[in-house]
């Protein structure tokens, strides 16, 4: 019986499924294959299989998967992207916490720009400063990602954000908490920016599947600041994404009539260098 990778891309990515469905049948039907191999190398890394062995032994062989090999000979994605993910994966199930700011950007930019990447072959963008905004994105959602998880991350013996203790959750220190998520916050912010300016590259209405997407990531990052509480775990509810969906069209017609700044900031990769596609 064949998958049906759109029902599963809907099950598991409300925010990137309820964006995609503006993109024409047969692309979505690339980016849900595209997004099922993504999903299935995480759930192993992130899986209840007791043996770490057996999880690194499946990831060894998670690029033969049928799914990835036919998106990357129909679309040429390079090998050195996918196998990016796929080590940065590995290296979730030996977890140690992040003793840097350069680590938790090199590890944002393996789980999630190397998403962003492998898009923009599957839609044929070729041009280099195209993919240093594409990183740039990738890593501004991952951000908000691990902000908004901090405390679901925690229980799972897991701490990304390099300023974090085990002493503030066990000491339930809410406001130190949540200064942390607010500095990653501001500079998942930053990243944003640099995202939204190299859409102009993407054709027109990809362009606001992935504007859309990224102004409902960035909005959980207002949802956690409204909570308060990093027990509370953050989302934007049915209503409040088409009220974005809503507002956020005068502002996408304002970034596709003008390309703003086609040159990228250099330092936003200086944490990043030599991952692949990154600015020099």
């Amino acid at each position: 019986m064949s998958k049906d990778y759109q029902a599963h891309f809907r099950h598991h990515s409300k925010t990137f499924s309820f964006a995609a469905r503006f993109l024409g049948k047969e692309q979505g039907k690339s980016v849900s294959k595209l997004y099922y191999f993504f999903r299935y190398v995480d759930d192993i890394a992130d899986g209840k299989i007791v043996s770490k062995k057996v999880k690194e032994n499946l990831l060894n062989r998670s690029h033969e998967l049928n799914e990835i090999q036919e998106i990357q000979e129909e679309y040429d994605i390079p090998n050195e992207i996918i196998q990016s993910f796929i080590s940065t994966s590995k290296a979730d199930i030996n977890f140690k916490k992040m003793a840097s700011q350069k680590d938790l950007m090199k590890y944002c930019y393996g789980v999630a720009s190397t998403v962003g990447l492998s898009m923009c072959h599957l839609i044929n963008v070729k041009d280099k400063q195209a993919y240093y905004h594409a990183i740039d994105l990738g890593i501004a959602m991952q951000l908000t990602n691990i902000c908004r998880d901090v405390f679901e991350d925690y229980e799972n013996n897991r701490i990304y954000l390099p300023e974090l203790s085990e002493d503030y959750f066990t000491k339930k220190q809410n406001n130190q908490i949540r200064q942390i998520q607010d500095k990653y916050l501001l500079l998942a912010d930053k990243y944003y920016r640099s995202g939204f300016e190299g859409l102009h590259y993407l054709p027109i209405r990809l362009r606001f599947v992935v504007f859309i997407a990224a102004k409902l990531y960035q909005r959980i990052g207002k949802e956690i600041k409204i909570n308060n509480d990093y027990q509370k775990r953050s989302y934007v509810s049915g209503i409040k994404k088409l009220g974005i969906l809503i507002l956020n069209i005068p502002s996408f017609f304002i970034l596709s009539k003008g390309k703003l700044s086609s040159i990228h900031e250099k330092n936003l990769h200086t944490d990043l260098r030599p991952l692949p596609c990154t600015h020099e």
